[in-house]
């Protein structure tokens, strides 16, 4: 055994006097620091600046953003409505839903048409190609159907377009219910509650469903229209041809020039029971009640 090497009896393990020592821990834990750490830890100014900056650009963010329900988008289809009561759906598709069908499937960019027809009203829904101008479309479905507004029927009153978008969607919905009869029901919520919503700041639109009002009713008598030979159809073109307002032009008295206008609508239940059907005297009370209420 040499000098250099000394043995531990207990142990029977050997030390090299020559052997440098270990590293500290301490020295061991700073090597492994993550250079972040190590960044903030040297530069405590540079991170201070740092975090300011982003807590200032985070206040002026909160309140400086808009908030909105949703993202605005707006989507590729629009669609045509048309109400049309008391009728069939083989007359509504040819007399209706056919004219539009060949005037609006000509515009560009149309990728697919598909329509509706029921008794009460038909329908067409326009899909159009990604990328189309949305807002020239839709001047384009107006224009294609004010073409064809003649070839429809006579009594068509009314045709929807519509074009949906996500500010359409309502933020708020909300029920009603009171004590009042119907009527005090109806004129508070059309008188006051409704024009004090749309006056709040940011409310575009406020609408009212399911609100009862009231509604003309003809209710007909069919043993009475068999026992005088009258069918739904004459009963119809008398209500018809009596329930207008004509235009009778103007007369000039010197200076001056009066508008000459026959009016012919209904005003009253009475005017209806009192119509006359034919010439021998028969009236619309003698086969229909006539009723103006609530359903």
């Amino acid at each position: 055994m040499t000098t250099e090497e000394h043995v531990d009896a207990r142990t029977g393990s050997s030390q090299n006097p020559e052997r440098p020592e270990s590293s500290p821990p301490e020295v061991e834990a700073h090597r492994h620091v993550h250079p972040l750490i190590r960044f903030a830890v040297e530069r405590r100014v540079t991170m201070f600046m740092a975090t300011l900056g982003v807590l200032v650009l985070g206040w002026l963010s909160l309140t400086r953003l808009p908030l909105e329900f949703l993202p605005l988008f707006q989507s590729s289809n629009i669609s045509v409505r048309v109400p049309y009561q008391s009728s069939s759906p083989e007359e509504v598709a040819r007399s209706i839903v056919w004219p539009l069908e060949d005037s609006l499937g000509t515009i560009n960019g149309v990728r697919l048409l598909r329509s509706r027809a029921s008794g009460n009203s038909a329908s067409v829904d326009i899909e159009f190609q990604d990328g189309t101008d949305m807002e020239l479309a839709a001047v384009d479905v107006r224009d294609r159907i004010d073409r064809v507004r003649n070839e429809l029927p006579s009594d068509v009153e009314q045709v929807y377009v519509r074009r949906f978008e996500s500010t359409d969607i309502p933020v708020l919905r909300s029920s009603l219910s009171a004590t009042w009869t119907q009527d005090e029901l109806n004129d508070f919520v059309e008188d006051v509650l409704l024009p004090r919503i749309e006056r709040l700041e940011g409310v575009a639109q406020a609408e009212v469903w399911g609100m009862l009002s009231r509604e003309l009713r003809i209710e007909l008598l069919p043993d009475r229209m068999a026992a005088h030979g009258v069918d739904i159809r004459e009963l119809r073109q008398v209500l018809q041809s009596n329930h207008v307002n004509v235009s009778g032009g103007y007369l000039r008295e010197g200076s001056r020039r009066l508008l000459v206008r026959t009016v012919g609508e209904f005003r009253t239940p009475d005017e209806i029971r009192r119509l006359p059907i034919r010439g021998d005297g028969l009236r619309v009370a003698d086969i229909a009640d006539v009723k103006f209420g609530y359903p």
